[in-house]
C-alpha cells in the first residue's frame, strides 16, 4: 500500500439489510463498585488475517466496536460470504476499555479485551480449521461459509479459565480508564490497566489453566511490587500529570514490553517480566526545542504501534495534543548495548481538527479527524518522504439534506420512494427508525419486515400525515402537491438525520498491502486506491506531477504531453467547479432523451455566456485563457486524455469468451473467489460507478472546452490555427462525443435497479429459449439465486458482477498470485475488466447477453434505446436482444420485425456469428441466414406464434440456396403451422413445394389425419394431388384398414373420392371391402346387415356404370386367410 503513488477514495458497500446479531450477556460478578459514573470513549479497530495466499483468508478482516459495556465483533470478507459473522458481547454494567487486540495462532483467533473490573481471553476457531472442505468451492462459488463467530456459545465466554475478575470490593476504589493487551510468544495473555491514581496494573493469564499473576508498575519506583491486595494498593493518589492516557504492549524476542504515555507527555518503556521501567522519554522536551510553552490540549495524547513488513521493526506513533497545536511523532525503539532508546523518524503536524483515531501502516500514517463543523475527514501521510504531509482521502458526500422534486409532473410519493429505497441509499434500519419518529411513536419499528412491506408502511404514514393537514381545507392540485412534497420532505429529513448519526467514524482498520476499513457507528466503508483520472480530478491536477503516472498506460508514454494533459485537466476542473448543478442535471436529462452531446453542450455554452446571470463571465474566461496559455501543445494532450478515457483500449481482443466454464476460467482456485462475496461485489460495483461518474464529468467538461475553443475562441482570446480547429472538429470532438454517451450508459447500468422478481412462466420460457439458442449462462447467472440478493434490490451492475460478469473478469484477470491481495494491483484491474465488459462501444456482447439471460426485459428496451442512433457496434445483435425481450413480453409482431432486421448482422456481429450460428464449416451467407432463421423459428414456436413462424420460414425459403439441406425442413415448418392456423390451401401448397419426397408423404399423412379430425373432407377431396394420388390412396386405405369400422369414415371418403375422380372400379372395390369387413368384424344384427347391404349396393351401382367388359373387381382376401 505504501508503494501506491496516488490517493484513496471512500467506497460504501451496500449495507441495506439489517445485520443479524448473536448476543451474549456476561455478568462476571465484578461490578460492585462500578456505580461510579464511568465514561469510556466509543472506539473501534480491527485485525486483518496474515495469510493472503488462501482465498478464504485473503481480503478477510475482523473489526470491533466498543461503547459503554458492549463489545461488537464483526468478521467480513470481500472474497467469500460469511454466515454468523456478527456477535455482540454485553458485559453487564461493566464498561469496556479500549486496548482490545486480536491475535492469530495456529489453531485459534484470540480476542483479548479488558473491562473496568475484568479481563477476558475470547477464543474462536481459526479459518483454517473451518475451511477443510476447500474443494467444495470449485463447484459452488456462491456457497456461504461459517464465520469464526458462527458457533460461539455463552458457555465458552463464561469458562473460568478465559477470564479474571479484578475484585474492587472497597467503595470509591479507583477504576481503570484505559488498557492494553498482548499475546506473548508462549501464548500467555498480558493485560495492562491504567488507573487515574498513576499506577498500571499488569495481569498475566496462563493459556491452559487460566491462572492469573498480577503486578503493579509505579513511576516512583524501579522495583516491582507484587500485589497481595490489588484494589487496596491502587487507592493512593498521584498527580494528574502522571496519569497514563495511552498504552501499547509488544514482544521483542522472549520479552514483552509496555509503552505507556502519560498526560505530562512522558513516554515510558517497561519490562513486563521485571515489572520495571527501563526507559523514559519526555516528549514535550524533545519537541519544544524553540522554547515554546506547550500546554495540554482538549484531547488526550494517543499512542499507537506498527511492525514493519520488511524488517519486522517496531515503530511507535505518538499523537500529542496541545492547546496551540497537535502533531504525530513516529519513533523507532532501538537497543544499543542492552540500553533502549527511541529514535525520532519523522514528525507530522496535525490539522486544526479533533482526532478520532489514527493508525500506523507500512510506510504510511492514517488518521480520522472531526472538523469544527462536525464533518469527518480522513488523511494519510507517507512516512518515506523527507517531509511528510497529509494527503486527504476523498470521502463520499452524505445524502443531500433537501431532496426536491423538480419535475412538476412527477408524483412526490413515487419520487421519494424511489430515491429513499434506491439500492444502497439508506439502510432499512434507518428507514424504520425514521418511520417511528415520523409517526411520533415510541415503539420501535420492526426492521425484519421485507422491503415491500416497509414501503407500504412508509406510504401509509406519510399519506396519513398529508390527510391530517388537508382534511379541513379545499385545495387545488398545486396546493395539494405542495403539502405532499412538504410531508415527504419531512420524512426524508428524518432518514438523513439518522443516517448521518450512524455514519460517524469511530475507528480505522489498516488492511495489509491493500486498503483501509473506516469503521463507523453503524456501518463500515472502505478506502480504496483511486484510478489515475479519479486522482487527477478529485485531488486536483495542480497537486500532481507526471512522475506519479509513470506506471499508468498512455499517461506514461510522454512526460511532456502528460504535463500538458495535467494543465488541460486543470482547465476542466475549473469548468467543473464553475458549472451549476442545474446545468449538469440538464445535460444528463438531454442525453437520456438521446440528444446529441455536442449540440447540447453548444446550447449550454451559449446560455452560460448570456442572460442576466452570466456563469462563464469575462473574469472566468480570462482565468481560463491564462491556464490554457501554459499548455504547450493542446492537441496531443487532448488526444492522450481521450485515449486514457477510452475504457476498451488495451483490452484483450478475445473478450468474447466461448464456452466459458468455471473450470476453464479458474486459473487457480483463489482467482475465482476474488471480490466475489456480497460485500466484494457491492464494493466493485460502487467503485465502477464512482469511476464512471468522474470520467463522465471529464468528458462533459472536455466537450465544453472543445466547444469554447471552436465557437468562442475570440471571447476566450485564445488563438487557434485552421489546422487546430479541423483537428478538434474532425478527430477530437467526435471521439469525445462517443465517450460521453458511452460513460452515460455505464452510469445508467451502475445506477438502475434490476428487476427483482420474475414470473415463473417467464423464467421457464427464458430457460427454454436459452437452451434453444445454446447460450450457456454460468451457475447463478440467469437469475439471483442467493437469499441475500432476493431480500434487497440490486443494481444491474451488481447483478452482472454477481453472475456472469465475475466469471468473465476472473478468466481475463492476468495477475501474479502474490499481487492478488494488493488492491491497487488486483482491485483496479478487476474493476477495469468489469468496466470493459459493460462498455458498449466494443465487439463483445457479454453484458447484453446477461440481460437476456436474467430476464431484464423492460431494462433491455431501455438499454437498446440509450444506444440507438450513435453506437455502431453490435447494432444487429441489439435488435436480436430487443426482439427476444419483446417476444417474452407478448409482443410477437414487433419482435418479428426486429429479429428479421437482426439477420443482417449474421456475418458482421461477433455475437451472432459465434454464439447464435457457430459453424466450423465454411458456410455461405445464405446458409448462415437459414440456420439463424431456424433458431428464431424455434423461439416463435415456443411462444406458439404460428403466423410469425410461417412468415419467418417463408423468408428463410426465399433466401435459401436450391441445394440447401434445410430447405425440406423449412417447407415442413410452413406446412405444419399453416395447418395449425387452419390455412388448408396454403398447407397443401407448401406440401407440394417440399423438395423431399419422404417429407411430402409425412406431411400428406398429417394433412389427411388433421382434415379428418376437423371434418373437412370436402377440402381434402378437392385438392388435385399432383403426383401424389397413389400416396393419398395408400394413406387413406391404411388408415381405413387400421381403424375401427364403426367409428371412422375413411372407406366412405375413399369411395366418394374415387367416384369424384371417375375411378368407379376402385370405388366399387372400396365398398365391397367395407361390406366384407362389416360381415366379418361386427356383431350380427339388423344394423350391421343394413350397412352391409348399403355397401354391396354401392359396389354394384358403381360397377353398373362401368363398361361391361370391365365391370369386375378383384375380391379382397382377409389378412388371416392370406396368411393361411
Amino acid at each position: 500500500m505504501g508503494d501506491f503513488p496516488l490517493g484513496f477514495r471512500e467506497v460504501i458497500p451496500d449495507q441495506t439489510l439489517p445485520e443479524k446479531w448473536k448476543e451474549l450477556t456476561l455478568n462476571t460478578g465484578g461490578t460492585q463498585s462500578t456505580l461510579q459514573d464511568i465514561k469510556v470513549p466509543e472506539r473501534a479497530g480491527g485485525y486483518c488475517y496474515k495469510d493472503s495466499t488462501k482465498h478464504y483468508t485473503r481480503n478477510r478482516f475482523i473489526y470491533w466496536r466498543i461503547y459503554h459495556d458492549v463489545l461488537e465483533l464483526v468478521e467480513h470478507s470481500l472474497d467469500v460470504n460469511l454466515v454468523g459473522n456478527n456477535i455482540r458481547y454485553k458485559f453487564q454494567d461493566t464498561p469496556v476499555l479500549e486496548g482490545l487486540t486480536i491475535h492469530e495462532t495456529y489453531n485459534s483467533i484470540l480476542v483479548l479485551v479488558a473491562t473496568v473490573s475484568s479481563v477476558h481471553r475470547l477464543s474462536f476457531p481459526h479459518p483454517d480449521k473451518i475451511h477443510k472442505q476447500e474443494h467444495m468451492f470449485a463447484q459452488h462459488p456462491d456457497l456461504s461459509v461459517l464465520s469464526i463467530f458462527a458457533e460461539v456459545t455463552v458457555n465458552s465466554a463464561k469458562d473460568p479459565t478465559t477470564f479474571h475478575v479484578i475484585n474492587n470490593t472497597v467503595a470509591n476504589t479507583p477504576l481503570p480508564h484505559t488498557s492494553a493487551s498482548w499475546l506473548s510468544v508462549n501464548e500467555e495473555a498480558l493485560f495492562a490497566l491504567a488507573y487515574s491514581t498513576g499506577p498500571v496494573l499488569l495481569i498475566r493469564m496462563d493459556p491452559l489453566s487460566g491462572m492469573v499473576r498480577a503486578s503493579e508498575l509505579k513511576q516512583e519506583t524501579m522495583v516491582p511490587r507484587f500485589l497481595s491486595d490489588i484494589a487496596g494498593a491502587l487507592r493512593g493518589r498521584a498527580s494528574d500529570s502522571d496519569m497514563v492516557v495511552s498504552m501499547v504492549l509488544h514482544s521483542v524476542g522472549l520479552e514483552t514490553y509496555l509503552f505507556s504515555l502519560s498526560r505530562d507527555g512522558n513516554l515510558r518503556m517497561w519490562s513486563c517480566s521485571r515489572a520495571q521501567c527501563i526507559m523514559v522519554l519526555d516528549m514535550l522536551n524533545s519537541i519544544a526545542d524553540t522554547g515554546r510553552n506547550l500546554t495540554q490540549g482538549a484531547q488526550s495524547h494517543v499512542l499507537r504501534k506498527t511492525v514493519s513488513q520488511h524488517d519486522n521493526q517496531l515503530y511507535l506513533g505518538v499523537f500529542l495534543c496541545f492547546a496551540s497545536e497537535s502533531e504525530v511523532c513516529v519513533l523507532k525503539p532501538v537497543s544499543e548495548l542492552g540500553v533502549f532508546k527511541l529514535i525520532r523518524q519523522c514528525t507530522v503536524y496535525a490539522p486544526d481538527q479533533d482526532l478520532v483515531d489514527f493508525a500506523l501502516g507500512s510506510g504510511q500514517l492514517w488518521a480520522v479527524w472531526r472538523t469544527a463543523q462536525g464533518d469527518a475527514a480522513v488523511s494519510c501521510a507517507r512516512l518515506d518522504s523527507s517531509s511528510p504531509e497529509w494527503q486527504p482521502a476523498i470521502l463520499e458526500q452524505p445524502p443531500e439534506r433537501d431532496f426536491v422534486v423538480t419535475d412538476s409532473g412527477t408524483d412526490p410519493r413515487q419520487a421519494y420512494i424511489s430515491y429513499i429505497f434506491h439500492p444502497g441509499q439508506f439502510p432499512l434500519t434507518v428507514i424504520a427508525k425514521a418511520l417511528g419518529i415520523f409517526r411520533r411513536s415510541s415503539l420501535l419499528c420492526d426492521v425484519t419486515v421485507s422491503v415491500g412491506v416497509l414501503k407500504e408502511r412508509v406510504c401509509m404514514a406519510v399519506e396519513a400525515e398529508i390527510q391530517s393537514e388537508v382534511q379541513d381545507y379545499e385545495l387545488t392540485d398545486d396546493e395539494y402537491l405542495e403539502v405532499a412534497n412538504r410531508c415527504w420532505l419531512r420524512f426524508y429529513s428524518c432518514c438523513v438525520q439518522y443516517h448521518q448519526a450512524g455514519a460517524r467514524p469511530v475507528g480505522l482498520v489498516l488492511l495489509d498491502q491493500s486498503g483501509v476499513v473506516l469503521v463507523k457507528k453503524q456501518q463500515i466503508s472502505l478506502l480504496r486506491p483511486m484510478d489515475s483520472l479519479e486522482h487527477l480530478l478529485l485531488v486536483g491536477p495542480d497537486q500532481c506531477v507526471p512522475q506519479q503516472f509513470s506506471s499508468t498506460p498512455f499517461l506514461s508514454e510522454d512526460a511532456n504531453t502528460c504535463a500538458d494533459l495535467l494543465r488541460v485537466l486543470s482547465v476542466l476542473v475549473s469548468l467543473e467547479n464553475q458549472l451549476p448543478d442545474e446545468v449538469k442535471t440538464t445535460f444528463e436529462r438531454e442525453l437520456y432523451q438521446l440528444k446529441i452531446p455536442d449540440q447540447t453542450v453548444a446550447d449550454i455554452a451559449r446560455e452560460l455566456m448570456s442572460g442576466d446571470d452570466i456563469v462563464l463571465n469575462q473574469q472566468f474566461m480570462l482565468a481560463l485563457r491564462k491556464k490554457l496559455e501554459y499548455v504547450k501543445d493542446i492537441y496531443p494532450a487532448m488526444l492522450m486524455l481521450i485515449e486514457a478515457l477510452t475504457l476498451d483500449v488495451g483490452q484483450s481482443k478475445e473478450m468474447v469468451l466461448d464456452d466459458v466454464t468455471p473450470e476453464a476460467s479458474r486459473l487457480i482456485l483463489s482467482v475465482s473467489h476474488l471480490y466475489s462475496s456480497h460485500l466484494g461485489v457491492s464494493t466493485i460495483a460502487q467503485s465502477l460507478h464512482q469511476i464512471a461518474v468522474v470520467r463522465f464529468s471529464i468528458c462533459r467538461n472536455l466537450l465544453l472546452l472543445q466547444q469554447l475553443l471552436l465557437e468562442c475562441h475570440q471571447k476566450l482570446s485564445y488563438s487557434m490555427d485552421s489546422a487546430g480547429v479541423d483537428t478538434i472538429r474532425s478527430i477530437l470532438l467526435p471521439r469525445a462525443v462517443v465517450l460521453t454517451q458511452a460513460y452515460y450508459v455505464v452510469m445508467w447500468v451502475s445506477e438502475t435497479p434490476a428487476t427483482a422478481t420474475v414470473a415463473s412462466n417467464i423464467l421457464n420460457s427464458n430457460q427454454r429459449r436459452m437452451a434453444i439458442l445454446k447460450l450457456n449462462e454460468p451457475p447463478g447467472g440467469s437469475m439471483m439465486t442467493s437469499r441475500h440478493s432476493q431480500q434487497r434490490t440490486l443494481t444491474l451492475l451488481e447483478l452482472f458482477v454477481q453472475s456472469s460478469g465475475s466469471l468473465h473478469a476472473h478468466s481475463l484477470l492476468q495477475i501474479d498470485e502474490e499481487l492478488m491481495p494488493v488492491w491497487h494491483a488486483s482491485m483496479l484491474t478487476y474493476i477495469t475488466l468489469i468496466g470493459q465488459l459493460v462498455w458498449p462501444v466494443c465487439r463483445h456482447f457479454v453484458f447484453p447477453e446477461f440481460l437476456l439471460a436474467s430476464c431484464q426485459h423492460l431494462l433491455i428496451q431501455e438499454y437498446v434505446r440509450l444506444l440507438h442512433g450513435w453506437c455502431e457496434w453490435n447494432n444487429c445483435s441489439r435488435k436480436f436482444l430487443l426482439g427476444s425481450a419483446l417476444l417474452d413480453m407478448g409482443e410477437p409482431y414487433k419482435a418479428y420485425d426486429l429479429l428479421v432486421q437482426a439477420a443482417k448482422g449474421i456475418t458482421t456481429d461477433d455475437f451472432m456469428a459465434t454464439k447464435l450460428v457457430p459453424s466450423t464449416d465454411n458456410l455461405s451467407e445464405q446458409q448462415l441466414l437459414v440456420l439463424y432463421y431456424l433458431k428464431v423459428i424455434k423461439m416463435f414456436e415456443q411462444q406458439r406464434c404460428s403466423d410469425c413462424v410461417v412468415n419467418m420460414a417463408s423468408t428463410a425459403i426465399s433466401v435459401a440456396l436450391p441445394d440447401d439441406p434445410n430447405l425440406p425442413t423449412l417447407h415442413s415448418i410452413v406446412f405444419c403451422h399453416h395447418l395449425k392456423l387452419g390455412h388448408h390451401q396454403e398447407a397443401y401448397h407448401s406440401l407440394i413445394a417440399n423438395p423431399d419426397a419422404a417429407r411430402r408423404k409425412d406431411c400428406l399423412q398429417q394433412l389427411v389425419v388433421t382434415l379428418f379430425e376437423r371434418q373437412r373432407l370436402d377440402t381434402l377431396a378437392d385438392f388435385p394431388y399432383q403426383g401424389m394420388y397413389e400416396d393419398l390412396e395408400r394413406i387413406v386405405e391404411s388408415r381405413a384398414r387400421s381403424l375401427d369400422l364403426l367409428s371412422s369414415n375413411y372407406y366412405n371418403f375413399l369411395y366418394s373420392f374415387h367416384v369424384k375422380k371417375g375411378n368407379l372400379r376402385k370405388a366399387a372395390s372400396v365398398m365391397y371391402e367395407q361390406g366384407m369387413r362389416l360381415g366379418q368384424e361386427t356383431a350380427s344384427g339388423p344394423d350391421s346387415l343394413h350397412r352391409q347391404a348399403k355397401c354391396y349396393l354401392a359396389c354394384l351401382n358403381a360397377l353398373r356404370l362401368v363398361d361391361p367388359k370391365y365391370a369386375w373387381i378383384v375380391k379382397p382376401v382377409p389378412h388371416t386367410e392370406f396368411l393361411h
